[in-house]
């Protein structure tokens, strides 16, 4: 990018960051957790309203944006014979537990940051796209190609929006989602889901249920049982020095609640589950019916490690790094005890090599498996043109010669489009980047107190704009 051109985009990223800011704002208050489908509505009706919102911010920006199959919105600009897509989504995780700063769906801006629910994941990414295009179109930015911006609204919950846009409509020449960090991932781990179940019904416990989503690690479980002498007694016992659980007697039921530490299901290394720790207490209780008693003993086990050691799906290659195994929901199915498994899986694995691994380790000990699913990891050689090209635009527009490509356990829209790589807009230190004084465990996209570094977002945005300057060369060659 020649220096003039920079410079203009300098200013004008600077003239207009209170107008990103507010439509990132915007974004945010929308509640867009998916629920109960509707008509016109398939993933709830607040992943709905959110594409509506999308729209509005679109139009008030000077775009018109197009909703399909209640499950997606399109803007577009220009009209060439090459096109490249940006692909972001408006859905979010639950709100979750502990929010210290401010209300999830009451965006604030604190020291410097923007602290909600899906400001970074993805509604940040959202508005860095449509900025990015806005900037092109109003600096009078010559380009060849068509730009089109994908809002979608189930990306959290198995990616059905993206999927029918697939179904529905060309698919771009060269696709970025700006759902990651600098300066390009150029390979994402396969993703397996599933429930184990166990057969038997429970004789003891009323109810037992936590966690936030399957991609959240449980931080939270709570389980009531029947209030026997002798159980109540015992589990006081178990709970009187373990800080993760705490257990009380009211009436007839003996509720105990087990705390943990919630992460995004692909980078468990930092997290504590709730689950685990619930089953390793009522595995303990000798009170405990002996069904029971079983079925935590075997959780207390499987939920050991966050590498699917236990499970015996453990698995390591150059190109992914190691294999990730995590729980994020616990529930109760028919009176049976249910926990869910989300799987990171190396790209060299296929994914039912993960289910048989699955298969073996629950249906002998008398747990089935619900509702299980896979896709497939990608991987694009790091010496490929168009991921260098991109490295190349990230160290010159940011001046970090430090930050590689790289491979994720993070799973975006790029595995389910063709010629597509995620691609920001967050610097590769966003981890490390938190208000001055917050907590650990706080901050990141799927933890309380989500946080967008503001005074990164200008750089994200230009090296945005320079990365589709020179895609629509190198696709107008």
């Amino acid at each position: 990018m020649n220096q003039e051109l920079s410079r203009k985009i300098d200013a004008w990223l600077n003239e207009h960051r209170d107008e990103m800011v507010a439509d990132i704002c915007t974004l945010s208050r929308s509640p867009s957790v998916r629920s109960e489908p509707q008509p016109g509505a398939p993933y709830g009706k607040a992943c709905r309203d959110a594409l509506d919102v999308g729209c509005e911010v679109a139009a008030k920006n000077g775009f018109e944006a197009k909703i399909y199959s209640d499950r997606y919105a399109l803007m577009h600009y220009g009209d060439g014979e090459k096109s490249i897509g940006i692909f972001g989504h408006l859905d979010v995780v639950p709100e979750g537990n502990d929010w210290l700063y401010t209300k999830p769906f009451e965006p604030i801006e604190y020291k410097g940051y923007l602290i909600g629910r899906g400001v970074s994941d993805n509604k940040g990414g959202v508005i860095a796209g449509l900025y990015a295009i806005r900037a092109l179109k109003e600096l009078g930015v010559p380009i060849k190609s068509r730009l089109t911006l994908f809002m979608g609204s189930d990306e959290e919950t198995g990616m059905d929006d993206v999927i029918t846009f697939t179904k529905e409509q060309k698919m771009p020449d060269f696709s970025l989602v700006p759902d990651t960090e600098f300066p390009v991932c150029h390979g994402e781990k396969g993703i397996f889901k599933t429930y184990a179940a166990f057969k038997e019904k429970s004789e003891a416990l009323l109810s037992f249920g936590g966690g936030q989503a399957i991609n959240v690690v449980c931080d939270n479980v709570v389980a009531t049982l029947k209030a026997e002498p002798a159980l109540a007694e015992e589990l006081a016992a178990l709970c009187a020095d373990n800080e993760w659980v705490d257990c009380a007697v009211e009436g007839d039921v003996i509720t105990v609640k087990a705390r943990g530490i919630a992460s995004h299901a692909s980078t468990p290394d930092a997290s504590h589950n709730a689950t685990w720790e619930m089953a390793k207490l009522l595995s303990k209780a000798k009170n405990l019916p002996a069904g029971d008693r079983r079925a935590m003993e075997k959780l207390a086990v499987v939920l050991a490690d966050s590498y699917g050691e236990a499970i015996g799906v453990a698995a390591a290659d150059e190109r992914s790094g190691r294999l990730t195994c995590a729980n994020g929901i616990a529930k109760m199915i028919d009176g049976c005890v249910a926990v869910s498994f989300d799987v990171r899986y190396c790209v060299s694995l296929d994914g039912s090599e993960v289910e048989a691994g699955f298969k073996r380790c629950f249906e002998e000990d008398g747990w089935n498996l619900i509702g299980t699913t896979y896709s497939n990891g990608y991987h694009i050689p790091i010496e490929d043109d168009r991921i260098q090209t991109l490295a190349r635009v990230y160290r010159e527009e940011s001046g970090d010669d430090k930050a590689k490509p790289y491979t994720m356990g993070g799973g975006t829209y790029a595995r389910r489009l063709k010629n597509a790589v995620a691609f920001g807009a967050e610097s590769p230190y966003s981890t490390k980047s938190r208000p001055e004084g917050m907590i650990a465990n706080h901050g990141g996209a799927h933890q309380p107190d989500e946080v967008l570094d503001l005074a990164y977002l200008p750089t994200g945005i230009k090296i945005f704009i320079s990365a589709l300057i020179e895609l629509d060369a190198i696709l107008n060659a």
